[in-house]
């Protein structure tokens, strides 16, 4: 004989395993995308750690050239000139890491310019390395003194700078999503707990 009370009952207690149940399946799915989101955002903050070092050392490098550069001007020195080699080789180096790093259109953009900002600054430098080996050491320091070594070393130093704080806008930006990312997990998983007890209480 049909039951009807006894299919109500089934009915409230397939209810009340269900919810829970759509509950978990929601926020997992839920917590994985926030999960994914906060991995990328890591990534691209120990990306963004990586290019920052990075243009750091650079900065240090391209300084080290012109002090050196102005070194052998005041007295021709090997050390001078093997300190340049150096700083030079550690900037090729750097140039190469920072050209696989870079992923953002304005900083890649910005890096371009470098290295032809820099280029040009090496040119400078080489020459005026040049006259001092051909005994023209009044002629190098006339023209170091016209500031066109300075003046391109400004100019180098400015766009470092334009590039450091654009990669800290980026870190902001990355942490800001990393902290929403992980504020959602947070919630997703409290509503989720407070759904499957109140559905429970509710049913049973």
């Amino acid at each position: 004989m049909f039951n009807f009370n006894q299919l109500k009952l089934r009915y409230w207690m397939g209810l009340g395993c269900s919810i829970p149940l759509v509950s978990l399946l929601a926020s997992a799915f839920v917590i994985l995308s926030n999960t994914h989101k906060a991995k990328q955002t890591v990534f691209q903050l120990d990306r963004s750690t990586a290019i920052n070092d990075r243009l750091h050392e650079l900065a240090l490098d391209i300084q080290i050239t012109s002090k050196a550069t102005r070194g052998y001007l005041l007295a021709k020195s090997q050390i001078s000139k093997e300190t340049y080699q150096e700083a030079r080789e550690a900037y090729d180096r750097l140039a190469e890491e920072l050209e696989d790093l870079i992923r953002d259109e304005q900083q890649q953009e910005n890096f371009q310019e470098l290295i032809v900002l820099v280029k040009q600054l090496d040119e400078i430098n080489e020459e005026l390395l040049a006259e001092v080996d051909a005994g023209n050491v009044e002629e190098a320091v006339v023209q170091w003194q016209e500031e066109r070594g300075r003046e391109q070393s400004q100019i180098v130093a400015d766009l470092l700078k334009e590039m450091l704080e654009r990669e800290g806008e980026i870190v902001s930006e990355n942490k800001r999503i990393q902290d929403a990312a992980l504020e959602n997990l947070t919630q997703v998983i409290l509503t989720a707990i407070i759904v499957s007890v109140l559905g429970s209480i509710t049913i049973g």
